[in-house]
């Protein structure tokens, strides 16, 4: 696709979504052809336009979201938001976390770029910040108060408690009104986005006090509500603590790394689309530092990303159903998503009538697909491992993003599955990520095909029966007998082929159907003969591209955002009659994910791993940056 074409498309993230055709129904809409979502060329995206990119972004943040000025008790904190020449926060919202993810992000893109000044800046501001928080919380903040998650009260003020939100007077709410002094309360989730991020940017410095913050961060939590894994692990890995970070392992490949699709589209269960994943992101991060100790990046981590990058993605295009998928795009996180709905394999609301927004927290599965590529890219066949292990006696339907013409004759695409003959008749099964294809060869009179999924279902099972016969008719139903939405086409006389395209459940239009994913397995009867499971399952260069499509797709569009509004905006939409400007504002986590899919899409393009580059470049000695400024200590009341 060329940087125009893709641009044309990008346009439609602020100007409107084209809506469905003028008088086209339902059921033709379900049966158009299958395009995948459009994505940029790498060839459109060198890395100086990147580069360039990256660092318009990380100059946006510091000079409007980060506190640079000695002479505040907040120096080095980063704001969430920033609009009309105020930087914002809410207490009750992720400040804090914010500022944890641009620290990281910050680190990584050092390791892409290394001429940025990224290491310079993150050492300068959010190193110290930070580190300074959890190691002298007990002074910064005496009058602390319990979480609900804590199982017993303080007696006294503890190191490493760190508030979700601090302003010293200086910052403003997003309303607009100034904010008084104060601070909000805490929280364990802040308290493994501190760790994680923090451990990212140790594994560059080697800094002592981050080592000495985490571990401050560690204790409390461990004394006042127990261990929890992302914090034990970043603890462990800086303080060379093997009896902490050997503890937890990384988390096994299960079906369920595909969900939300396929607790939603195959089991029939309630799932939303999720707006991020934290404990995704958490885990990639230590699986790097576990390739810091032992040089060993964990298969198990790579296959579970891969899945969860894929699959989340895949939500967000089936959502898009009369617009093409943005990739990048995803839910504003603070509104419910839509959701899969129970018992029936298809969500509550789609594109053409809903208005929800769009936001950029998303973006964080971009970068842990761009972080995870390079192991994938180099052993793709990774992705068939669960089949070859369990269920390599049974025959493959592939998924194709190129799906044949219905026409009756056996397009090539076909030869990826292996057919299954009863008798005379050979049916061989193809899908996209839309539809089940379905070709037939034989020269009975009539042929039959009976297809349900082989695992539980929530509800109802659902079920599709198709016949077929020589003199060119066909029938497809479901359990209940209702007509499934089809095409079919026919050729040949005594032996004759019959290729039918049935939408999934999933498309608006179909009835009560089953629905295609990766590693979903179903029961097929051919002819009324013996019953076969099949297993679904793409070829892996298919994710292999779909996972760089996500990557660049999501710098390309978020790019364009940038492009027409000038900041990457908290929460956006598409349609311009539903816009709610409110959320038009600049959010700090939004650029640390974009920057740190950048940095990880540059390093995968240039043949290398982020892994790597961390473990050559682990320094012997601490590197630690300047420390806080005696104004600041002073304004702090630290001195």
């Amino acid at each position: 696709m060329t940087r125009v074409a893709w641009c044309m498309a990008a346009v439609l993230l602020v100007v409107g979504a084209a809506g469905a055709a003028r008088g086209e129904t339902p059921a033709e809409r379900a049966l158009r052809t299958y395009v995948p979502p459009p994505a940029p060329r790498a060839d459109d995206w060198p890395r100086y336009r990147l580069v360039a990119f990256m660092r318009d972004l990380v100059d946006f943040v510091y000079k409007h979201h980060v506190v640079t000025d000695p002479a505040r008790k907040t120096y080095g904190m980063a704001y969430e938001f920033y609009a009309g020449g105020k930087p914002m926060q809410e207490f009750g919202l992720d400040s804090m976390h914010d500022g944890a993810w641009l620290m990281s992000a910050m680190a990584t893109a050092h390791r892409a770029d290394p001429e940025g000044k990224y290491l310079d800046r993150v050492q300068r501001y959010q190193a110290p910040f930070y580190a300074n928080m959890m190691s002298r919380s007990d002074r910064l903040f005496p009058d602390m108060k319990r979480t609900d998650e804590d199982k017993k009260p303080f007696l006294k003020p503890v190191k490493g408690w760190v508030p979700r939100g601090w302003d010293d007077g200086g910052g403003f709410k997003k309303s607009g009104q100034p904010f008084d002094e104060g601070y909000h309360t805490s929280s364990n989730h802040l308290a493994q986005d501190l760790a994680n991020p923090t451990m990212n940017l140790w594994m560059t410095t080697r800094d002592s006090a981050l080592a000495r913050a985490v571990m401050d961060l560690r204790q409390y939590k461990v004394e006042y509500f127990g261990p929890i894994s992302a914090i034990e692990t970043a603890a462990g890995i800086m303080n060379a603590r093997p009896d902490l970070y050997e503890t937890y392992k990384p988390s096994a490949f299960t079906v369920h790394s595909l969900d939300p699709c396929h607790s939603g589209l195959c089991r029939q269960n309630a799932a939303g689309i999720p707006a991020y994943d934290d404990d995704l992101a958490w885990e990639y991060r230590a699986a790097t530092a576990r390739y810091l100790v032992d040089g060993r990046m964990p298969p198990e981590t790579v296959l579970r990303s891969a899945a969860r990058v894929y699959a989340s993605a895949l939500a967000m295009e089936l959502y898009f159903d009369s617009a093409p998928y943005p990739y990048g795009m995803y839910f504003f996180d603070i509104q419910g998503p839509p959701k899969f709905v129970q018992g029936a394999g298809r969500l509550d609301e789609y594109l053409s009538n809903s208005k929800k927004l769009f936001g950029a927290r998303g973006i964080q599965f971009a970068w842990v697909g761009a972080g995870v590529l390079p192991y994938l890219a180099k052993h793709p066949s990774l992705w068939e491992q669960p089949y070859r292990e369990k269920h390599a006696d049974e025959p493959l339907v592939r998924i194709v993003d190129a799906p044949p013409d219905t026409d009756g004759r056996k397009d090539a695409a076909y030869a990826a599955s292996q057919p299954l003959a009863t008798g005379t008749t050979t049916v061989t099964l193809l899908a996209d990520p839309m539809n089940l294809h379905v070709f037939i060869e034989s020269d009975r009179p009539e042929a039959t095909l009976e297809i349900r999924p082989a695992d539980p279902v929530a509800g109802e099972t659902p079920v599709g029966r198709f016949t077929v016969t020589r003199q060119k008719s066909a029938r497809a139903v479901n359990g209940r007998g209702e007509p499934l939405v089809h095409r079919a086409a026919f050729r040949g006389g005594d032996a004759w082929t019959a290729e039918l395209r049935v939408p999934f459940a999933v498309v608006p239009g179909q009835v009560h159907f089953i629905n295609g994913l990766d590693h979903a397995r179903y029961e097929v009867v051919v002819d009324g003969g013996p019953k076969r499971t099949v297993y679904m399952l793409s070829d892996p260069a298919r994710i292999v591209a779909r996972i760089e499509a996500i990557a660049l797709g999501t710098i390309a569009t978020w790019h364009e955002v940038w492009r027409k509004m000038g900041v990457i905006p908290s929460g956006c939409q598409m349609m311009e009659d539903r816009r709610v400007r409110a959320w038009e504002l600049s959010d700090l986590g939004n650029y640390a994910h974009l920057v740190h899919t950048i940095a990880l899409w540059l390093i995968y393009r240039e043949g290398a791993s982020e892994w790597e580059i961390i473990r050559r470049d682990f320094p012997g000695q601490p590197q630690p940056g300047p420390p806080l400024p005696e104004s600041v200590l002073k304004a702090q009341g630290l001195k």
